[in-house]
């Protein structure tokens, strides 16, 4: 017994510690789960991202082969191609414009070391008076670039060069001839570079075979062939028509490599000037993935940096911490001060026991004086005695009242009667406590209500002895009540008609400051937390503390806590949404139906709208109401910030001027942005009330970033200029458009 009290004790004592210990590993769990789900999430993203780009640059490499297969095939159409139909053919090409990043496309003719003399005296009739082959040498065969479109720039270093002389480029060449395919040659420094800016380079080489000659066999083919169609690559050039401005960023980084050693000699390509990735940074993916082109190897290798975890998308994991953390920390100290309140309460039974006589002496004089009255039923005799208080709640004297539970029954009221039985009968089964309300008749017909709560006592089996129990008279709180009912149903009619009114002339104000009224409603159930935990402080240092108020104070802290769960529910509610909930939206339906809503509350501050549209059906996929929202907030707070001047105005423009996206700029005239950094405006935690916005901007970046998009801010010339950025959709058409 005693070891069971100890234990107890120990269960008691130490019962918040066990609850924060728990309570904070459960957390870690949780985080380390939400964390492990981002990880993923991004690396499949990486993943699919990468492989786009392989697939890129394949495609590319083949449309490549494709148009040198088409360069060729004009050697076989007829049988002199001259300088002039070489020129017109590429110029018809437009190849810059349809395939940037080509540094050309180029003939390079096979010459015996027989007709060397006559080749070169050929080429010097067409006015290259100091045309060559270079490099200088004796060689049993010789090949020179002829034509090479367009024939201008670092084009001209390569007019006679003989490719076949130098090791990688023959290999190619000679690939080229005996397979009758397009082929890449290795890395090579290409004749068009100077010491300028130097890029690695690579080549494709088509063969070029006397027209009416047969090729089928590999013999045939050494015997037929006459040239080679090629294109020379700057592999920065190539990489950055390849994959343009849109498909690497700055955490995503791209080398290529010739062949499978992933060495500084063999690099091809590496992500422009900056491609070192930054020491701050941290390497969280690697892919390598190959290509295979006829033969030739290149490696990709992906490398995806970030900030770690404080970056965007580490938001949600962030999120679970914290407030985990916040809400088990409440915990703890709840349940702390409930135990205080425990050792309180016993120390005050341990004095009320030495107050017991005392007690009892006077509970006769209060009982009678707050209209009590006492009654005490034996029930296994069925002997029921009542207080002189108890006749005169019943209506009834001592010599009219039979002492058995079946006159107390007589006296209720006929509706009651049954439901009275059925919560004496709960109390003895011990099923519930016996705390009721119910209605009497007295002998002159007069209907009292009356508030009755009892105790059951019961032997060591269980079985019910007697109930012990008061009765008060609550009457006139029921007619009171009734009078507060009939009151408050008047007030909500009335209520509702002042609020559909208030809905409607207040419409706007309530879209434009939702997050404002959310981060309010946090604050007051955390003050009411404060408040209730004061005021059980203070209720306990009395001499004779309250149990019951103290219970109810307790009451109200959880339930203040629950409110404070739910607001923080609502915050998560303002940009929680599914991307397969998101719908198209016109965005120039969306900005002319927010411009209608706003104008009259600009037009009542003396702000002037002056609206600048430069987009033609322009559809985001995202969800109207939000985005709405969002437009909303800007417009407020121009508004108000542009009130401040005489003939003030604000301007809500709207362009695509970036390729794939649409932009929307709310742009005030007021005094400015007043503070260091201007990204603190989007930080509702650490920002005081002059250098911040508060939580509405943080709401609004959230839905943005939720949509794919950006959300900024910067000092124009006269105030400042707010802007969010979103992508656009290309099928505009459909039954779903939210615009």
């Amino acid at each position: 017994m005693k070891s069971e009290m100890l234990h107890k004790s120990f269960l008691n004592h130490y019962a918040g510690l066990i609850v924060l210990a728990l309570g904070l590993a459960i957390i870690a769990s949780a985080t380390l789960a939400v964390r492990k789900n981002v990880e993923k999430t991004a690396q499949r993203e990486f993943i699919a991202q990468s492989e786009v780009i392989r697939n890129s640059i394949v495609d590319r490499i083949e449309e490549h082969a494709r148009i040198l297969f088409s360069a060729a095939a004009l050697f076989n159409v007829t049988d002199t191609v001259t300088r002039e139909q070489w020129r017109i053919f590429n110029k018809q090409q437009k190849i810059e414009n349809q395939l940037p990043g080509i540094q050309g496309i180029g003939f390079s003719l096979l010459i015996p070391r027989e007709d060397l003399a006559k080749h070169i005296q050929d080429i010097r009739r067409e006015d290259f008076l100091e045309y060559k082959i270079k490099p200088d040498g004796e060689r049993d065969v010789y090949t020179s670039i002829i034509y090479l479109e367009p024939f201008t720039g670092r084009n001209l270093r390569a007019f006679g060069y003989d490719m076949f002389s130098e090791p990688i480029r023959r290999k190619a060449m000679e690939q080229a001839r005996d397979t009758d395919s397009a082929a890449l040659s290795g890395k090579v420094r290409l004749v068009q570079e100077t010491d300028k800016e130097v890029q690695a380079g690579t080549l494709m080489y088509v063969p070029v075979y006397r027209k009416g000659m047969p090729t089928d066999s590999l013999k045939e083919r050494r015997a037929a062939i006459v040239g080679w169609v090629y294109s020379p690559y700057r592999m920065g050039d190539l990489m950055k028509g390849i994959l343009g401005s849109g498909l690497l960023n700055n955490q995503l980084h791209l080398q290529v490599f010739d062949g499978a050693q992933l060495t500084p000699e063999s690099l091809l390509f590496e992500k422009g000037p900056s491609a070192k990735v930054p020491a701050h940074s941290v390497v969280r993916f690697t892919l390598l993935s190959t290509i295979d082109f006829n033969g030739q190897h290149w490696t990709l290798r992906f490398t995806k940096t970030g900030e770690g975890l404080l970056t965007v998308e580490y938001l949600g994991v962030w999120l679970v911490l914290f407030s985990g953390i916040f809400i088990i920390l409440l915990l703890f100290a709840l349940i702390r001060s409930l135990e205080g309140t425990r050792r309180r309460a016993q120390q005050l039974a341990e004095e009320l026991t030495v107050d017991l006589r005392q007690v009892s002496d006077r509970l006769h004089l209060a009982s009678t004086a707050g209209g009590v009255g006492i009654w005490d039923w034996d029930v296994v005799n069925n002997k029921l005695v009542w207080d002189e208080q108890m006749y005169q709640l019943y209506g009834t004297t001592a010599d009219q009242f039979s002492g058995a539970y079946d006159a107390w029954r007589t006296g209720l009221h006929s509706e009651d009667s049954q439901r009275g039985d059925n919560e004496i009968q709960m109390a003895l089964r011990g099923e519930k406590e016996f705390d009721t309300e119910f209605r009497v008749r007295w002998p002159n017909g007069a209907v009292h209500y009356i508030r009755a709560l009892a105790i059951v006592q019961r032997d060591d089996s269980g079985k019910p002895l007697r109930m012990i129990g008061t009765n008060w008279d609550i009457t006139e709180e029921h007619r009171k009540e009734e009078e507060i009912r009939k009151l408050n149903e008047e007030f909500k009619g009335r209520i509702k008609e002042s609020m559909e009114e208030l809905v409607h002339v207040s419409r706007i104000a309530i879209l434009g400051q939702i997050a404002a009224a959310v981060a309010h409603e946090l604050n007051q159930p955390l003050g009411a937390i404060l408040n209730w935990v004061s005021s059980a402080r203070l209720a306990l240092t009395k001499e004779k503390p309250d149990i019951e108020m103290v219970k109810k104070i307790l009451t109200n802290i959880v339930e203040a806590d629950m409110r404070a769960a739910d607001v923080i529910k609502k915050i998560r509610g303002l940009v929680k949404k599914e991307r397969n909930e998101f719908k198209r939206v016109n965005i120039e339906n969306l900005i002319w139906h927010v411009i209608n809503l706003m104008k009259t509350d600009a037009v009542l501050k003396g702000v002037a709208v002056d609206v600048e549209l430069n987009v033609t059906d322009a559809f985001v996929l995202g969800d109207n109401t939000q985005l709405q929202q969002v437009l909303i907030n800007l417009i407020l707070n121009a508004v108000e910030a542009s009130s401040k001047k005489v003939d003030a105005g604000i301007k809500v423009k709207a362009d695509n001027k970036k390729e794939g996206f649409v932009t929307v700029s709310v742009v005030d005239f007021g005094e400015g942005l007043k503070i260091s950094e201007i990204e603190k405006i989007f930080q509702p935690f650490h920002t005081t009330k002059e250098e911040g916005l508060g939580i509405g901007l943080f709401v609004c970046r959230s839905i943005i970033q939720s949509h794919e998009g950006e959300l900024g801010v910067f000092n124009n010339d006269k105030g400042a200029t707010f802007f969010f950025r979103l992508p656009l959709i290309k099928d505009s058409g459909g039954v779903n458009d939210n615009g």
